[in-house]
């Protein structure tokens, strides 16, 4: 049976945020649903999809917390296995987390962000057979996200004048190839750079989200609960 690996990068300081946020721990509700946290709601999400592993990529001084968070949901540890590792202290936050996960070998990965909060199901939506693909929604916010041209090119936020609704990528999928591919073929700059060279390799599936959101702020962040609720 294949075996699937979620990773998740939560080493970041929020800074955004002006204070030391744990942005991950917010809670947040759909509906009647019992309230959880934006990092419960991914690790969710990558079991919906199949996950049966889950990797925590942090730091130090945040492990202790969302190890409690997480354990605070039993069903979670039930349905994945998680583990947690240390990002470097210098190395870029999504590439450096995607290197970390290399680690753990899987035959397919799921990438989700802690602080978003996108449709639960989604990963149900990967094809078995895709090698490469990409949960995508609409965005009139170019500057914030890592947008998408009509060649599938990935721009990691894209230019100040964009104002137009373009697509961005919001999580992603990749098969054992290409983390193969990318450890043969590295090192690389930043995710821009691995994502667009596996694109034009294997090529991109791609699959629309009806929404997304990034809590970059807490204007965002209430955003999102009106959202949700």
């Amino acid at each position: 049976m294949d075996k699937t690996c979620l990773v998740i990068p939560a080493a970041g300081a929020a800074v955004r945020w002006g204070l030391r946020t744990h942005k991950e721990l917010l809670p947040v509700a759909r509906g009647s649903e019992m309230y959880r946290s934006l990092l419960q709601h991914a690790l969710a999400a990558g079991s919906m999809g199949g996950a049966d592993t889950a990797v925590v990529i942090t730091k130090y001084d945040k492990i202790q917390m969302q190890v409690g968070n997480i354990e605070s949901w039993p069903k979670l540890s039930r349905e994945l296995e998680i583990y947690y590792t240390l990002q470097p202290e210098h190395a870029k936050e999504i590439w450096g987390a995607i290197t970390c996960s290399f680690a753990f070998t899987s035959d397919r990965y799921f990438f989700a962000m802690p602080d978003t909060f996108f449709p639960e199901q989604i990963f149900m939506s990967v094809p078995p057979a895709a090698d490469f693909w990409l949960g995508i929604f609409a965005t009139t916010q170019a500057t914030r996200f890592g947008i998408l041209d009509a060649e599938d090119w990935i721009f990691d936020k894209g230019p100040v004048s964009q104002h137009h609704t373009t697509y961005a990528w919001g999580v992603a999928s990749w098969s054992l190839r290409v983390v193969e591919f990318w450890q043969e073929c590295g090192p690389y700059d930043d995710y821009a750079a691995a994502f667009n060279h596996a694109i034009l390799h294997f090529g991109c599936e791609k699959t629309v989200m009806d929404f997304y959101y990034d809590n970059a702020n807490y204007d965002e962040y209430k955003n999102l609960l009106r959202g949700a609720a």
